[in-house]
Parts: structure tokens; sequence; C-alpha cells
């Protein structure tokens, strides 16, 4: 029976080839997103982590309330806390002059909540307000950028200088 009508045959086959080739793809876009999501996860330097109960994926914007910090602080068992804050901005390519989004992550100067490689000699740059530190593994569309660029970020466009480098990688949002 399956070999009375070849072509209707092949053609079956390649039917069900192309629906597996899908699903293999679907599961891979599902990964990707999980996994570029998770990565700044991976990089905290903490035993503790608090985040918003609303926040249900690491896209979302849901503010946690510095109140709740601080009342953590305040428990016996807390050594230090330190605040972390992760966003969305726009950035001017400096050499297109294209606009896009690209994520930013905020961290009180003198600080190194992240495990990152020589994140601690680093941080001690940012005590200037327009010092910047950027992911040396973020996307070609940002442009060409190294130690001394100035960057104009957020919808002001305010200028900033990149004082080091670091790699972490692109996220599903940038």
């Amino acid at each position: 029976m399956v070999t009375h009508r070849r072509a209707r045959f092949a053609v079956s086959l390649l039917g069900i080839a192309f629906a597996v080739v899908i699903m293999f793809m679907e599961i891979g876009f599902s990964n990707g997103i999980n996994d570029s999501q998770a990565r700044l996860a991976a990089y905290l330097d903490a035993d503790l982590v608090l985040i918003h109960r609303r926040r249900y994926a690491l896209v979302t914007d849901d503010e946690f309330s510095l109140s709740r910090l601080q009342q953590t602080i305040g428990l016996s068992e807390i050594v230090s806390a330190t605040p972390l804050y992760e966003g969305t901005q726009v950035i001017l390519n400096p050499a297109t002059g294209m606009v896009r989004g690209i994520s930013v992550i905020a961290f009180p100067p003198g600080t190194t909540p992240l495990k990152l490689a020589g994140l601690d000699a680093l941080s001690l740059l940012l005590v200037r307000r327009d010092a910047v530190l950027y992911d040396r593994l973020s996307r070609e569309l940002y442009g060409p950028v190294k130690v001394g660029t100035r960057l104009q970020l957020g919808a002001e466009a305010e200028e900033h200088t990149v004082v080091g480098l670091f790699e972490l990688g692109p996220t599903i949002r940038s």
C-alpha cells in the first residue's frame, strides 16, 4: 500500500518531515527565550534574591519597593543588601545615528552584585555620574563601542562615557 502511489508517499513524508522541523524550531526558540531570561540570574552574587511578586518573567518592568529592601536589611540573618536595577533604555548608535533599545543594569558604585570577570576593578570607575560599562558581547547594531566612546542613552539622550568593558552577552530584550 505504501509503494502503490510513490508520489503521494513522498509528499506525505515531506509533510511529516516539515512538521518535525517546525516543532524542533519551536523548542529551540522556547529554550533560547528561557535561557536568555535566566542569563542574568546565573551571574548574581547573592545567597538570597528578592523580586516583585507579580514579576513572572525577567522582561516585565514591575518595580520592587526600596522599603522592602530596607526591611530585609533589618533582619539579623542579613549581612548586606545591594539593589540591582534592570530595565531598557534607548541608545544612539554613534556610527549610524540609529536609535535602538538596549538592556541596562544599574547598581550602586563600589558594589559588585554580579559575578563577572573584572567587575570589582571596573565598579570603582563608576563613581562619575556619566560613567558606564559596556558589554563587549553586545550586538553589532549598537555600533563600534570601546573604552572612551561617548554614548547617548535614554529618552533625553544624555551623554555617557564608556569607562570599561565586561562580558555578559545579549538577551531576548536586546
